[in-house]
């Protein structure tokens, strides 16, 4: 069976950071079991009913964003969740800066209102420039922005700052004046 490791990983990240119940999934604080979630899978759709834990294991180490993690007989999604329960995290020092790309209309908002988590649980930030310019880029616009996120001064005036796998930083909301712009086109 050849696997589109793409796709397996949008499955995944819909089921573990969106809609649990849809794959008759429980989570605790994220992590389900691996074999219960190749099981949801298998009834969820056909084209999975040979997956293994070795096609998960392929899919999260090549994968470029890390959205995934293995632990033991757990997996879960690192970051991205809309789901109504909190998934909590430990507050982490962060780096003097972080970076969010974005579109320069939705940059508008950001600078008078700051950087909030909207359908998500945490606003996702990252520590290299190339990676926010990608975020930025997903939305199709011709205008992107990258912002610069005063971070560490955040972090000691009280914003929570929470690392995550490779560059990838969460905060809770992030005020505006901790954000100025480092980069348009």
């Amino acid at each position: 069976m050849k696997i589109d490791y793409n796709e397996l990983s949008k499955i995944l990240s819909h089921a573990l950071r969106h809609e649990p119940e849809k794959y008759g999934l429980k989570l605790d604080e994220g992590w389900c079991d691996v074999n219960d979630l190749l099981n949801s899978l298998k009834q969820v759709n056909l084209k999975w009913k040979e997956l293994t834990l070795q096609d998960l294991k392929v899919m999260i180490d090549n994968s470029r964003k890390k959205r995934h993690e293995l632990l033991g007989d757990k997996i879960r999604a690192v970051y991205g969740h809309s789901l109504t329960e909190r998934i909590e995290k430990k507050a982490s020092m962060p780096p003097v800066f972080l970076f969010h790309g974005t579109t320069g209309s939705k940059a508008k908002q950001i600078f008078t209102g700051g950087l909030k988590p909207m359908e998500r649980q945490y606003v996702h930030l990252t520590e290299k420039i190339e990676e926010a310019k990608l975020v930025a880029e997903r939305w199709g616009e011709s205008e992107i922005e990258i912002l610069k996120i005063e971070s560490y001064n955040a972090h000691l005036h009280g914003i929570n700052f929470y690392k995550e796998k490779n560059s990838i930083w969460l905060a809770d909301t992030i005020l505006s004046k901790y954000i100025s712009s480092y980069e348009s086109k």
